[in-house]
């Protein structure tokens, strides 16, 4: 299926670099590197933190920001936090782009990046925060452990998932 993505990838790449190089945020030996360390099949984390203005998560573009408050995941794409040094902070990012696959667009962006932007920011602790069932559900598909999770609510969890399901 990550096949079916290649050509929107490169394009999203070249728009990320030609931006990033033309606001100054970095050059074209910047792009150049990215580009030799580039696979798009990308297993490793951490070459995805490494980065400097794209890179590639199981078949995810991921590309690197200064514009957001925070890393997130919409359009089957990760918008990384150009500062993120966390490989945990990926892999919740690619944890939504498989809940994105999974509920299709219309569905995730109403039942999972909505509640997901309302709660990240409310200034909740992060204990809370990756306890509500949208976001505990996404480090369950990316390998993510952002825990410590609030004890008792893995069933609210799937019983949340399984409600989406349906719906």
């Amino acid at each position: 299926m990550a096949f079916y993505n290649i050509p929107t990838t490169f394009v999203k790449i070249e728009a990320a670099s030609a931006v990033a190089v033309v606001s100054g945020k970095a050059t074209v030996s910047d792009v150049i590197n990215d580009l030799n360390n580039y696979s798009f099949l990308n297993q490793d984390a951490q070459k995805c933190l490494d980065a400097k203005v794209f890179s590639s998560y199981k078949g995810t573009p991921v590309l690197k920001e200064d514009i957001l408050d925070g890393s997130m995941s919409i359009f089957n794409t990760i918008f990384l936090l150009s500062s993120e040094e966390r490989v945990e902070v990926v892999k919740h990012e690619w944890g939504h782009t498989v809940q994105q696959s999974l509920m299709g667009t219309p569905k995730y962006l109403i039942q999972i990046a909505v509640p997901s932007f309302i709660g990240a920011n409310s200034n909740l602790n992060d204990d809370v925060y990756f306890s509500l069932p949208w976001e505990r559900s996404a480090d369950f598909f990316g390998g993510a452990n952002n825990g410590p999770y609030l004890d008792g609510l893995g069933f609210r969890v799937g019983l949340y998932l399984i409600m989406l399901s349906i719906l």
